[in-house]
């Protein structure tokens, strides 16, 4: 019996976030995912939830046909009564993958209903990711022998959409004729700090002497936490020769050029806050130089940069080196949950889901 996968989303789920899961869901299965939107399920009033329940299953039903079901979601070790009614009536699989910190999102603004909360059947997350020791010996002391099994990936699972990215790099192109292939892209996400301002200052002196272009690309959640830096970076930068800097806008979609610029790029600086931009950026090879800020994770960075994955920024970029291939994470998320067929998974271009649940 095929397999069609539930991609489950609520407001803490980034759009990173569930483009990982899609691409996940469509690399296990060949399937685009259904969309489901947990939020559906929120109120205050138990009736109207369930009646909501029965309703999403109704339609997760009619989407999928009579192929076996299997929830996707992060951040969920334990199911919500309602949801556990949604896994059970469509027979389905709940698997968690945890594609940041280990800290139980649950499920938020859901009515109390009577029945205990039921694991998931199988949490996958990234190996190293505490964020210290102490965090690791609470987080043993606290798993009990009934949690889901768990078992543990390389990198967060992405696949570049290689066609959307020729697309924006050659609209990218004819707007800067001349633009050299040998780009310093830098990603930001959400969070700076002192250092990570002062590193990136460097960054600019150090392309500006080698006569290389800087290409500044901001993300969804820059624009709301760091609006006042990426000003600042733009009042700094906006007249200096061969740098460009590009804010995300969420009202024109079609005019973001991530990741097309990823194309031009020679080495990528990322922010070390964005666990997908670093994954996307060493899963194209690209070398991948990251940015310390206030929210890093040394032991999932001190473990990738073991496996010649990325470096760190500490002083001038180091473009010397040749980065390793990245494991294949969809293969090991296959081999955990016990599917055997290999797929290549270099690329599936995720195309837009437009029937969401």
């Amino acid at each position: 019996m095929p397999e069609r996968y539930v991609v489950c989303h609520d407001e803490f789920l980034g759009a990173g976030d569930r483009a990982a899961l899609m691409a996940v869901a469509h690399d296990l299965s060949g399937h685009n995912p259904v969309l489901f939107d947990m939020a559906r399920l929120n109120g205050k009033d138990p009736a109207k939830c369930r009646q909501a329940m029965q309703e999403t299953a109704q339609a997760i039903r009619a989407e999928t046909g009579d192929a076996d079901i299997v929830f996707l979601s992060t951040g969920i070790s334990s199911l919500h009564p309602l949801a556990n009614e949604l896994k059970n009536s469509l027979k389905a699989k709940w698997v968690d993958i945890r594609l940041d910190l280990d800290q139980d999102q649950s499920f938020r603004n859901y009515p109390k209903m009577p029945g205990p909360r039921q694991p998931v059947e199988h949490m996958i997350g990234l190996r190293n990711m505490s964020v210290g020791t102490i965090n690791s010996f609470l987080t043993g002391i606290f798993r009990s022998a009934s949690e889901a099994a768990r078992s543990v990936i390389s990198t967060v699972p992405v696949t570049p959409d290689h066609y959307r990215m020729d697309r924006q790099a050659a609209a990218f192109k004819s707007a800067h004729p001349g633009l050299s292939e040998n780009a310093v892209v830098v990603l930001l996400g959400s969070y700076m700090n002192h250092k990570t301002r002062r590193d990136l200052d460097g960054i600019m002196e150090s392309a500006a002497t080698e006569g290389r272009p800087v290409i500044l690309v901001t993300s969804p959640r820059t624009e709301k936490q760091q609006a006042k830096i990426v000003d600042t970076l733009e009042q700094k930068y906006a007249n200096t020769h061969g740098v460009h800097l590009h804010r995300f806008n969420a009202d024109q979609p079609e005019k973001n050029i991530y990741p097309g610029v990823l194309a031009f790029a020679g080495d990528v600086v990322v922010t070390s806050d964005s666990l997908t931009m670093i994954s996307e950026s060493v899963a194209l090879g690209r070398r991948t130089h990251v940015l310390s800020t206030m929210a890093d994770r040394p032991g999932y960075l001190n473990a990738i940069e073991k496996m010649n994955l990325i470096r760190r920024v500490d002083g001038p970029l180091d473009t010397a080196w040749t980065p390793s291939a990245r494991p294949d994470p969809f293969q090991e998320i296959r081999t955990s949950l016990g599917l055997n067929r290999v797929k290549d998974t270099r690329n599936t271009a995720i195309a837009p889901l437009e029937n969401a649940v």
